[in-house]
């Protein structure tokens, strides 16, 4: 949604606008959480909500995005909505 506004809007963000938002927009935690769940290892709230579980989230959240940055960059510059890639 709000990579829609900016191209709308034509505003470039900055690379920390962008990545604040594209951690969240690529789901990859939600996808790691559920999986989390069926482990045999029960896990607890505390475990979840660790500072070094939610450091690691945030970067794996910010490697996933920019691997599907690079990788679709061909699709997303041929129907101009805009990533990472098109925009640095």
């Amino acid at each position: 949604m709000v990579e829609a506004k900016w191209k709308q809007s034509k505003y470039s963000p900055s690379l920390e606008e962008y990545m604040s938002n594209a951690k969240i927009s690529i789901s990859l935690e939600l996808a790691i959480q559920s999986t989390l769940f069926f482990l045999d290892e029960p896990i607890s709230d505390g475990q979840i909500m660790h500072v070094d579980y939610l450091r690691i989230m945030d970067i794996v959240n910010a490697i996933g995005r920019l691997n599907n940055d690079i990788q679709s960059y061909k699709v997303i510059y041929v129907s101009s909505i805009f990533d990472i890639v098109y925009w640095y």
